[in-house]
């Protein structure tokens, strides 16, 4: 019994260590976290779509980078998303990243995000980004941690319950 009982107290405060890590490195939000630049690696000259979430209360926001052509205007597209189409200069460094920051006038509020140029020679996927490109919030990282230690707490009752009847 004593021996379950540790193992239980050491598998809960690894969980909680995990878990805290893990909400600790999204609390402050990955800098792009609210953008997204499709595709993500455009060769120089090539037509990007900024994408961005905001609570702008605004019709549209502005984003700018060097590595882009202008400066482009984001139309709002639902309630929390604004969409815009950009070129990338056709002098663009290839393998080179840039920051883009989109602007709210009304709150003042930014979101960036980036992209790299890619080189002509690489050859991506022609079908998207794939299922894997939406990321992971504190919320998820939480649940895999409680399913974790719910497993190794489950797998320490099944050994102790066998023992027990042997």
């Amino acid at each position: 019994m004593r021996i379950v009982s540790r193992v239980l107290a050491t598998t809960a405060l690894t969980a909680i260590a995990l878990g805290g890590a893990a909400t600790a490195s999204q609390a402050g939000g990955h800098p792009d976290s609210g953008m997204r630049i499709s595709p993500h690696m455009p060769k120089a000259g090539a037509h990007v779509v900024i994408s961005v979430k905001s609570g702008c209360e605004d019709r549209r926001m502005t984003a700018k980078s060097f590595g882009l052509a202008r400066e482009v205007t984001l139309h709002r597209q639902s309630h929390r998303t604004f969409v815009g189409a950009a070129r990338v200069k056709d002098d663009a460094k290839p393998g080179r990243t840039y920051w883009v920051r989109a602007h709210c006038r009304s709150s003042g509020d930014a979101v960036v995000g980036h992209f790299t140029v890619g080189h002509r020679a690489w050859r991506g996927s022609q079908a998207g980004e794939g299922g894997g490109s939406g990321g992971m919030n504190a919320g998820t990282a939480a649940a895999g941690t409680g399913l974790v230690a719910l497993a190794a707490g489950g797998s320490v009752l099944a050994l102790r319950r066998r023992d027990d009847t042997g």
